[in-house]
């Protein structure tokens, strides 16, 4: 699977990507002991003077009484 992984989001064409990620996602639940739910993921801007900024996994636990400037 890692190297349809990989070949997915290089598909120009949008059908036949859908199709790839769909493929995985059958094979997936197949073949996986676990289910997937959420990917982690930091995609924060802040200025270089924030500080003590924590990202949660939602954004209800974000600590924002953490962050200084």
């Amino acid at each position: 699977m890692n190297d349809e992984v990989t070949a997915a989001p290089a598909e120009p064409d949008q059908t036949k990507r859908n199709e790839l990620y769909v493929d995985l996602q059958k094979q997936v639940q197949e073949t996986s002991p676990i289910v997937i739910m959420f990917r982690a993921t930091y995609r924060v801007a802040m200025a270089k003077a924030v500080n003590g900024y924590v990202n949660g996994a939602t954004s209800d636990f974000v600590y924002y009484r953490l962050v200084t400037k």
